[in-house]
This record gives C-alpha cells, structure tokens and sequence, in this order.
C-alpha cells in the first residue's frame, strides 16, 4: 500500500488550526463554570431546538436558490444546485479551509457545463461582498432597534464601509463586462503572452458570475434574496435562544447571527471548534445574557448546528449520487447520464 504523502505546509496549516482552536477551548472553559454550563444544558427544551433546525434547514435551502439567482441560469436545475449547497455546507463543517466551497465550483461545472470561472466569481466574490453588504444593511437595523453596546458601535461602520465599497467595485466589474478583456490584455502587455492571453481570455466567464447585478433591478432581487434568507436565519438564533433560556430580542438575535455566521466564516479551525464558543459566549454576555447561559448556549448550539448539518448534507450526498470521496480535492465520480437524476 503507498503511504499517503502530507506536504510540509499543509501539515503546517493543520498543526496550527488544531493549536488555535485548543487556545480558544482553553480560554473558553477557563472563562466559563463548565459544571453550571454542562447542568444548565441538560435543561433545554428539545421542541424549541428542533424547530430552529427546521428553520435553519429553510434557510440553507433558501441560501442555495439565492446562488442559483446568482449564475442566472434557467437551464440548471435548481433543486440539484440547493442541494450542492447543502452538501458543500457539510463538507466546510468536516474539511479545512472551507474546503467545501470547492464543491460549488466543480460539481456545477461537471454536471452542467458551467464554466469554473463563472463559479468561482458567484462563489467567493458575489455571495461573499453581498453577504458583508447585507449584514451591514442589518446591524444598521439593529442601531436602530435596540442600543447597541458601545464597543459594537464602531465595528457597525467599520463593516458599513468596507460593504459599500466592495459592493461598488462589484457592480462596476460587472457592468463592465464588454471592456474588461481589452483593458486587461493591455494592462498585462508586459507579460508572457501566454500569461496575458489566458487572464484575458477568462475574465469575461469570471464576470459572468456576477450577471446578477448588472442592472438596479437585478442587484436590487438579489439583495432582498439575501435579505430574506439571513433573517430567516435570525428567527434560527431567537429559537435556540428561546431553547437554551436565553433571552434575547430580535435585534439581540441579529446581532448574534452576524457574529456567529463570521467566526464560521473564517477556516480558522477544523469544524469552527473553539473560535465559535468563545466568541458567541462573549457576544452574548456584552448582548447582557448570564456567562453559564451564554456559555451553555454557545456548545449546545454549535453540536446541534453541526450534526444537523451532517444530516441534511449526507441526504443532499446520496440524493446527488455523489460518494464520501467525492468530498476530497481532487477526487470526483463522473456525472450521471441525462435522466438519472
């Protein structure tokens, strides 16, 4: 049998997640009475908690439709995309580095003839500037709704800016599709030709992915889409609250949603363990909850998230016909013959 090879630098990369994530449990239990913590989860109400899973489940689906708005593309069918986002959903919770995202990239491109290119822009660059843009939109909401603590105050505009500025370039890259490739093969002149020739020839699929904003009235669709899903996704945070003895306002919620949904966004560690509890423990305690409740809280609901995700992703797997090695780079099954799906 060949012994499986782990270069140097990834081997880096995991020793280095695995000792932050260690880090963040450790300054995690020691800032918590892990036995109030444990005793006070022994009291959630299960009913409140499978509710929010349900939810939850609608807004990843809804998520995955707002994705399939993205590419604008009638011919590929839909529900198999919302699916690929459950299933990339589960691979980010089991691999590193938001390996999952890959998945959105080469699933699509395989099964329907996407370019990878197109992808990768409605992957990481739309859904990732729309996402920041929407939760600025909200924690103005919440500024308005509740009183903020002080220290969140400046983090609200630092996001506003960045959201509105990188929305912007967006919008323009994308209005600007018909003259990217002659500005790029002269910006790139000096280049090997090859190099220039092959950005060039790239960037108008690369653009496409970003179809959805090149008029007001469809960045305006795709930013109520976005809206609607990410406040789904609050009424999620209420509910766990409500299951945990947590009590939190819909601005609270909002504003938990925001600060979870960031750490997990970060391929800080694998699974999201330990940034996740200690940053939703603080951010409920600065939002007034108790530690023990906060703490409670923020281990209960991340076990819950994550098995839930592995759920709804096995069966978006298995519906896809798709393999557990399907989820390793690199390593893909062929796609099925027209009509098996």
């Amino acid at each position: 049998m060949a012994a499986v090879r782990t270069s140097p630098g990834r081997a880096l990369r995991g020793f280095l997640q695995v000792a932050f994530g260690l880090s963040a449990l450790t300054v995690f239990f020691w800032r918590i009475d892990v036995g109030e913590v444990l005793a006070h989860l022994a009291s959630v109400e299960i009913g409140w908690a499978l509710l929010a899973l349900l939810i939850f489940t609608a807004s990843k689906l809804l998520h995955g439709w707002r994705w399939w708005v993205f590419l604008g593309r009638a011919e590929v069918p839909r529900v198999q995309l919302m699916a690929v986002f459950l299933l990339s959903n589960m691979a980010n919770a089991l691999l590193p580095l938001r390996a999952g995202d890959l998945l959105r990239v080469e699933v699509p491109s395989r099964r329907f003839g996407i370019p990878r290119s197109t992808l990768v822009s409605s992957v990481f660059v739309v859904e990732s500037v729309l996402d920041l843009f929407v939760f600025a939109i909200l924690l103005v909401v919440a500024l308005f709704l509740a009183d903020l603590p002080v220290v969140l105050r400046p983090l609200v505009g630092l996001i506003g800016l960045a959201a509105i500025v990188l929305f912007g370039a967006v919008v323009v890259l994308a209005r600007a599709r018909k003259d990217l490739a002659a500005i790029a093969r002269r910006v790139l002149r000096p280049l090997p030709e090859r190099l220039s020739e092959g950005v060039a020839g790239r960037l108008p699929a690369f653009v496409d992915g970003m179809a959805s904003l090149r008029t007001n009235r469809q960045a305006a669709r795709v930013v109520a889409v976005s809206l609607a899903a990410w406040l789904v996704e609050v009424v999620v945070y209420w509910l766990l609250a409500r299951a945990f003895h947590v009590d939190l306002g819909v601005s609270q919620a909002l504003i938990l949603m925001i600060a979870a949904n960031l750490i997990v966004s970060l391929p800080l560690t694998p699974w999201s363990i330990g940034p996740y509890e200690l940053v939703v423990t603080e951010a409920l305690v600065v939002l007034g909850a108790g530690r023990v409740e906060a703490g409670a809280f923020a281990l209960g609901s991340h076990l819950m998230l994550q098995a839930w995700i592995g759920i709804t992703g096995t069966a978006a797997m298995l519906w896809l016909r798709l393999g557990w090695r399907d989820l390793l780079p690199g390593r893909h099954t062929p796609p099925p013959a027209p009509g098996e799906l």
